[in-house]
């Protein structure tokens, strides 16, 4: 299984990604992140990444950790509230995660997003990408917007941008 993740991760593109997501479905994505953000305090990031380095694929890294990773990397964790939240996409493993910092992560807890990233892995596997990504920034942004409620001394902070990373 090693050998044949490590070649599915070799072989697999940024045009394997640009044909599942093109430009026009990241502005949309990235507007649907604008809008969510409007009804809550809390900061959301899409990564989508093609493949990852091989180096951590044969090392044994998986997804989980690789959203780790790029939630450090990316500084999602650096919002004053500490109630940012990275959503993951991995085109090559057809995986989903979800990595919220420590209040978003304390006020929603781990079955809301776990349970999200089993609906949406299940889109994934059905090659759905678009609509997995939907229902999961929906899910996010609607249990953000629960767990912090816009506060008009706020509304107008915007600490991350919506636009959705490729890698």
């Amino acid at each position: 299984m090693a050998f044949g993740r490590t070649l599915r991760h070799l072989v697999t593109t940024r045009r394997a990604t640009q044909r599942r997501f093109p430009e026009a479905l990241l502005r949309r994505f990235q507007a649907a992140i604008t809008a969510g953000e409007t009804t809550h305090r809390g900061e959301v990031r899409l990564i989508v990444e093609a493949a990852m380095p091989l180096r951590k694929v044969r090392r044994g890294m998986s997804t989980r950790q690789r959203a780790l990773d790029l939630f450090g990397t990316f500084r999602v964790w650096d919002t004053e509230e500490n109630n940012g939240v990275l959503l993951y996409v991995n085109v090559c493993d057809r995986r989903i995660e979800i990595v919220a910092d420590r209040a978003a992560a304390r006020a929603i807890g781990d079955e809301h997003w776990q349970s999200v990233c089993a609906r949406a892995g299940a889109a994934f596997r059905e090659e759905r990408f678009e609509a997995g990504v939907d229902a999961a920034l929906e899910a996010i942004s609607g249990a953000l917007a629960i767990a912090f409620p816009p506060a008009a001394a706020v509304a107008a902070r915007h600490e991350l941008s919506d636009r959705p990373i490729v890698i």
